[in-house]
């Protein structure tokens, strides 16, 4: 054997690796890559939609995130389906990854805001007892723990009111993407066009 050749005795596959890597978890995620087209796409792109949207600096664009990634999860679709796609798929592609994804931001939110809360209550219950009597006391060291309930209360209204306008923009998302990247033609459109 000459020294530039490697000898490959065990090949292993993707799943078989991930598998051997991770354990449990790597079980989980092999089996990921097993899953229909559909399905691998619309949770790859809920997932990405979700998480996007439920991060506070880059949630913000999350109306913007929610009809890209209706359109990635298209697109991620067409890539591994043997048949063109229809504009029902997209539409239904775009409805799953949009739920997916508003229910991911929502779970993100509520536990963002109940860490808020618990730092804000270990902060108020760490500082300093004053030796004054409580009427010479500032009013304001009491809104603390109140101006951090109306902030969490605030990150879990505005992840309600994004859960139905996150869904409807990757259904349009959906739709886009099946006009965007979709090339091949139906047996369907085929037959009509003669």
């Amino acid at each position: 054997m000459e020294n530039n050749q490697l000898v490959y005795e065990n090949r292993v596959s993707l799943n078989e690796a991930i598998k051997n890597t991770f354990g449990g978890i790597g079980e989980f995620i092999g089996g990921l890559f097993r899953l229909n087209p559909k399905s691998a796409a619309v949770l790859s792109g809920g997932l990405i939609l979700g998480v996007l949207a439920g991060i506070p600096i880059i949630g913000w664009g999350s109306l913007l995130w929610a009809v890209l990634l209706g359109a990635f999860t298209v697109f991620l679709y067409l890539r591994r389906s043997p048949q063109p796609a229809q504009y029902t798929d997209g539409v239904v592609l775009g409805a799953i990854a949009g739920t997916i994804g508003s229910f991911i931001q929502l779970a993100i939110s509520l536990f963002l805001s109940v860490l808020y809360l618990i730092y804000a209550g270990l902060s108020s219950a760490v500082q300093p007892k004053s030796s004054n009597p409580y009427w010479m006391e500032s009013p304001s060291q009491g809104f603390g723990m109140l101006s951090a309930f109306g902030s969490a209360a605030y990150m879990i209204t505005y992840s309600l009111a994004l859960f139905i306008p996150l869904i409807i923009l990757a259904i349009l998302g959906g739709l886009l993407g099946v006009v965007w990247f979709e090339t091949r033609v139906s047996d369907s459109a085929r037959v009509s066009s003669r």
